[in-house]
């Protein structure tokens, strides 16, 4: 079902199309379970029941060590941030580098800070960039190039590092617990989609992938949004039901219009890859022979026609049926003529 309307915003007409999912019982159950479950256990923990005391301190996370605590909530953070990149991509049309990059930034401004993470950040693309023709012309495989970039961005972080203590720069040093992969991955992201795309949707992707993964990093440094969290665990299950509901029901991509447009594929391109598909396709089989024959149509001599082996292996003449009422023939891998019908 495809439900079209316009959206007036300052002053801009908007056309909205939402495609409707059809809710089948599948989708039906999920939705009834994501949703309705984690309400039920916290009604159940806030009862007057005689579980209610075990039920709320086993299905609890308030009580762990503060270690356990920063883990946990980095483990609570996935489903909300992953939730919050749905909203942006699916009922926004805010494109970012992919959907789970943002969630792994956001992670890791909670170690270093958001202005050295956003800072770091930056440096580590800008470097990745610049290399990736030199990395290019190296013409290494896959996992070579991307393991060459995961030794540069270590070699990036040690450099950080060392100037840090040359300088005595302590916040600095702070890019040391900054992860190496999640350095990698959006740095490997922001080159190909400068490479598919152009400058512009690359720097206006990683801008937003960057921004969401400060939004995402603000809510999960509210103390009450942690503990809340931690309180209630099972609050991890409406979150992915909140993924579901966004899919299915918020597709409206209001601002999608924002988004830089993505370049085509030049018609050469493909007319080249068409021609050369059909070259190779030709190749594959086998052509027929042409033979010129002094005289035009007239019947010639025995001895001027091609000697062409049969399917037993023994060498035969043609016979002196005119060229012109000869189709050529594919036999035992041989070319022969025969007559028309």
């Amino acid at each position: 079902m495809v439900s079209e309307w316009n959206l007036r915003l300052a002053g801009r007409t908007i056309p909205i199309r939402v495609r409707r999912k059809r809710m089948t019982p599948v989708r039906r159950w999920t939705l009834v379970i994501t949703l309705l479950l984690p309400l039920i256990i916290i009604a159940l923990k806030h009862s007057p029941l005689p579980f209610a005391d075990a039920l709320r301190e086993g299905l609890s996370l308030g009580g762990s060590s503060h270690e356990v605590k920063g883990r946990v909530a980095n483990v609570l953070l996935v489903p909300l941030g992953a939730a919050v990149v749905v909203f942006f991509r699916i009922a926004l049309g805010i494109r970012v580098l992919g959907p789970f990059r943002s969630v792994l930034l956001a992670i890791a401004f909670q170690v270093t800070g958001i202005p050295l993470g956003l800072f770091f950040l930056s440096l580590v693309i800008s470097v990745i960039v610049a290399m990736r023709r030199t990395i290019k012309r190296l013409r290494l495989p896959y996992f070579s190039r991307l393991s060459f970039t995961l030794s540069t961005v270590a070699t990036i972080i040690t450099v950080t590092l060392v100037a840090a203590r040359a300088f005595d720069f302590a916040a600095l040093g702070r890019a040391a617990y900054f992860p190496i992969v999640v350095l990698c991955l959006t740095a490997d992201g922001f080159a190909k989609t400068l490479r598919r795309e152009g400058t512009r949707s690359a720097l206006w992707r990683g801008g937003m992938t960057a921004l969401v993964a400060v939004l995402i990093s603000g809510i999960a440094r509210n103390a009450a949004v942690e503990q809340f969290l931690a309180r209630y665990p099972e609050l991890l299950l409406a979150e992915i039901g909140m993924i579901v509901v966004i899919s299915y029901f918020l597709g409206f991509r209001l601002f999608a219009f924002l988004n830089p447009p993505i370049p085509k594929k030049k018609k050469r391109k493909k007319a080249a890859k068409a021609k050369k598909a059909k070259a190779a396709a030709l190749a594959g089989s086998p052509s027929p022979i042409l033979v010129s024959i002094p005289g035009g149509l007239a019947s010639p001599s025995p001895d001027d026609l091609p000697v062409v082996s049969n399917p037993a292996g023994t060498l035969d003449r043609p016979d002196l049926t005119p060229l012109a009422l000869r189709t050529p023939v594919t036999v035992g891998g041989a070319v022969r003529a025969n007559e028309k019908e």
